[in-house]
Formats: structure tokens, sequence, C-alpha cells
């Protein structure tokens, strides 16, 4: 048996040392909780760093033949970069987990526990985790829409960067082609059997997050565009409403100026109502061409992501 790791980095050289240790004693433990041989990856995906973290991870596979790295050209996403990596994985069931120590390792022999009792795809459940009470509620607010509007089936605390996919999940994952993804989504559109294993997640220690508040922005508006007819919907139904209450104005207005006689000044209102209607053209026209934008991408068939550099030959 094979289990892949797929971890994206980007500007963690502080912590890869410290993950790569916690990775291997949890590859130990778990060669102790099974009757069988097992064969452990770990391939590093980095992401753009500005630091010196492909430079570690090539270290670290000089010392251990497990270990794959490879480095794109530029920054471009977690979630392409774990695309990247799942292209090149092998093992019997593949692991997705953030270097930034926030997911614990260690919780890994748990979801190939679940995985073994015949789960196809293993969450890591976000029980609580540290983070300000502003973020906290916008991230519960978030995770509640996309699971009611957009993936029935996603967790609904999240997911963050930390679940166990079987191989037949991860390869029709390599299928899609899709530039603005969101690899969680595609894995949970997919529909196999699902468990979970709930988990406090930590606060960072080493290192800064490199999701800013645009990226995340990005991230929801992708997941809602890419797997919800709700933005669209949203636009029919203001239309019909808008269309409603525009055709009730107007037979009010004709009723009180032909059978009551009197004439309506209503300059304020008329200046309100053109406010409002023009904003939601405004809107319409955001979402129309948020799904614009996202074809314009598709059609153009560029690749996904460039190599800079490996650390064997046959990764390129």
């Amino acid at each position: 048996m094979k289990i892949s790791i797929i971890t994206p980095v980007y500007n963690e050289e502080e912590n890869l040392d410290v993950f790569y240790e916690r990775i291997k004693e949890t590859f130990k433990t778990l060669s102790k909780t099974l009757t069988q041989p097992i064969e452990e990856e770990i391939i590093f995906i980095d992401d753009g760093s500005t630091d010196l973290s492909f430079q570690k991870i090539k270290g670290l596979a000089k010392i251990d033949k497990n270990i794959k790295g490879i480095s794109l050209s530029k920054n471009h996403g977690s979630h392409t970069a774990i695309s990247a990596g799942l292209s090149k994985a092998t093992g019997d069931a593949t692991i997705i987990i953030a270097a930034d120590l926030q997911d614990p390792p260690e919780l890994i022999v748990e979801f190939v526990k679940k995985w073994r009792e015949g789960a196809q795809i293993v969450w890591g459940k976000r029980a609580k985790y540290e983070k300000s009470l502003l973020r906290a509620c916008v991230n519960k607010i978030f995770y509640t829409l996309v699971k009611n509007l957009a993936i029935k089936t996603y967790p609904s605390t999240g997911t963050g960067s930390f679940c166990l996919i079987d191989r037949k999940i991860y390869q029709n994952l390599n299928r899609h082609l899709e530039h603005n993804r969101v690899t969680f989504g595609l894995i949970a559109y997919q529909g196999y059997k699902q468990d979970y294993v709930e988990y406090d997640r930590f606060k960072r220690e080493r290192g800064s997050s490199g999701w800013d508040i645009s990226k995340l922005i990005k991230a929801g508006l992708d997941t809602f565009l890419s797997f919800s007819y709700f933005p669209v919907r949203f636009m029919s139904i203001i239309g019909i409403i808008t269309f409603a209450i525009s055709t009730l104005g107007i037979i009010y207005t004709l009723w009180i100026w032909l059978a009551v006689g009197v004439k309506v000044p209503g300059w304020t209102t008329i200046i309100i109502l053109m406010c409002i209607f023009n904003g939601l053209q405004f809107l319409m026209l955001g979402i129309l061409g948020e799904y614009l934008w996202r074809v314009s991408d598709e059609v153009k068939c560029r690749p996904l992501y460039f190599i800079q550099d490996v650390t064997e030959e046959n990764l390129n």
C-alpha cells in the first residue's frame, strides 16, 4: 500500500524541517498500526516562493528518496499547486495537507483508518481554530452558504486544505482542466463516499499566511460561480420582482391620474427608483462579467501552470 502526501508550499522555509519530521513520525506510527507494508511518497510543490523554500526541499530530497519537489515559475495559487502535485502522485490514496502545521499531520493515521474502512474521501473537519471573532463569523456564514447553495456535501465548518482522497478521486481530478478551480469543491462534487475526522486547527507559529483578502474573495467567488446556479437565478428572481413592482407602479400611477385626477409630483420617487434600478443593473452586469471572464479563461486553453525546477527529471 502506498500513501502520497501532497503539500503546496509558499514561503514556508521556517516550517519545512518541522513539518517533514512530523510527517516521518506519522508514517512510523502508521506502519505500526497496519498489518501490511506501507510505502510513502511526499510531494512538495513550491508555488513561486520568494524565500529559500525550494532549496530546503532540494536538501530534504537528497536525504530522503521518497521526497519529490516541484517548483512552479510563479505564484499560481495553492489550488493550482495542488493540481500540479496530484498529476505526479502514484499512491493508492493521497493526502493533501499544508506545510504551515496548522493542520496536525498526526491525524493522517485516523484518515487512513477511515479510508481502509471504506471512505473514498476523508475530510479534516475543523471543530474550532484560533482566529478573530469577525473572521470566525465570516467563515461560518461562508461555509453555510456553500453547503446550502453550492456543494451540498461540503462540511459546514470548512476543510481548508486537509483531506485524504482515494486514487480514483485524484485521477478524476487530473481530468479537470478548468483554471479558476476550487480543488476541494471538485473533490466534493464527485459524490463518492465521504467521512470526517474532527480536529482543532492550531494557530500558525512560524511565517505568515499567503491568503490575503483578495485571494479569499476570489476563492469565494470561484466556489459559487463554479458550483452554483444561485447567482444567475438571483438575477432572474430580482428581474421578475423588479418587473412586477414596475408594472404595479405604472398601473397605480395611471389610475390616480386617469380615475382620481391627481397629478403625481414624484420627483424624489423617480430619483430613488432610478438609483435602485441602475444599481441592480450594474450588479447584474458585474455577475455576468464574472462568468464571462471565467469563460474567456477557459477558451484560451492556456497551460494550468509552468514548472521552473524539479528534484527529479521525470517530474517535468
